[in-house]
C-alpha cells in the first residue's frame, strides 16, 4: 500500500453520500449540545493577535501550556468566594489537539473541553499537594500530566512553592481549584482533603465565562 498525504480544502470536491452522513452526524451534534444550553455558533472570545492557547496533544501532555493555565485561571475565578490559590488540572481533559487563536466560539470550547467535568474548590495539605503535582509532572506524555497556575518549581518538580514558600514544610492547607476527576483519580482522594465546594459547573462552561471578561468579544 502506497500513501501520500495531501491537503483537504475547499477546492477538493465532497463526495454526495458521505457528505450526507457526515452532515447528519454533525447536525445531531449540534442539537445535542443546545439542549445542554450551549450555543455552538455563539463568539465567546477574540484572542488578540500573538495569544494562542495550544491545546496540541503533545503540549498539554508535556507542559503547562497558555491554555491549560488559561483553565486552571477560569476555576480559580469560579471559586473565588472559596478562596483558592491554586489551580491545577490534568492535561487529557484538553481535547482539541490544535491551537486557539482570534475568533473563539463556543464550539470551540465544547472542541476543547468535551467532557462534563465539574470544578471543585479543596482544602488540601501543602505535602500532600506537593506529592499530587511532583507525581503529575512526572508524567509527560501521559494524559494525567499536571498542568498548574500560582505555584512553581525551580528543581523540576522536586520542591513547589507558593509565594516563595515551600508548600511541602509549611504545615498549611491550601485552597485548590480543580475537578472532580482530578480530585477521585489522584492522591486528591485522601481523607486528609476536604472538598469545600462542588460547583455544579463544569470547566467547559467556566472556560468560556473567563474568557468572556478576559479576552471580550470583538
Amino acid at each position: 500500500i502506497y500513501s501520500t498525504l495531501a491537503q483537504v480544502t475547499s477546492e477538493v470536491p465532497e463526495e454526495e453520500n458521505t457528505a450526507l452522513v457526515a452532515n447528519y452526524w454533525f447536525n445531531l451534534g449540534i442539537q445535542g449540545f443546545k439542549a445542554l444550553g450551549y450555543e455552538p455558533n455563539e463568539i465567546v472570545s477574540c484572542l488578540p493577535i500573538g495569544i494562542d492557547l495550544d491545546g496540541r496533544s503533545g503540549s498539554v501532555r508535556s507542559y503547562t501550556t497558555l491554555l491549560t493555565a488559561t483553565i486552571c485561571e477560569s476555576m480559580l475565578q469560579l471559586t473565588a468566594t472559596n478562596r483558592t490559590i491554586i489551580g491545577i488540572i490534568n492535561g487529557g481533559t484538553v481535547r482539541i489537539d490544535d491551537i486557539l487563536r482570534e475568533t473563539i466560539t463556543q464550539y470551540d470550547i465544547l472542541r476543547t473541553l468535551p467532557f462534563g467535568n465539574q470544578v471543585v474548590a479543596l482544602s488540601v495539605p501543602g505535602h500532600l499537594l506537593a506529592q499530587v503535582l511532583t507525581n503529575g509532572i512526572s508524567l509527560k506524555g501521559n494524559g494525567m500530566f499536571m498542568a498548574y497556575t500560582r505555584v512553581e518549581t525551580l528543581d523540576g518538580g522536586k520542591t513547589w512553592l507558593f509565594n516563595g514558600t515551600d508548600i511541602s514544610k509549611s504545615d498549611l492547607y491550601y485552597n485548590v481549584a480543580t475537578t472532580a476527576y482530578v480530585r477521585d483519580f489522584t492522591q486528591l482522594n485522601s481523607t486528609y482533603v476536604t472538598t469545600l465546594y462542588d460547583t455544579n459547573i463544569t470547566q467547559t462552561r467556566s472556560l468560556m465565562e473567563y474568557l468572556a471578561i478576559k479576552y471580550p468579544p470583538c
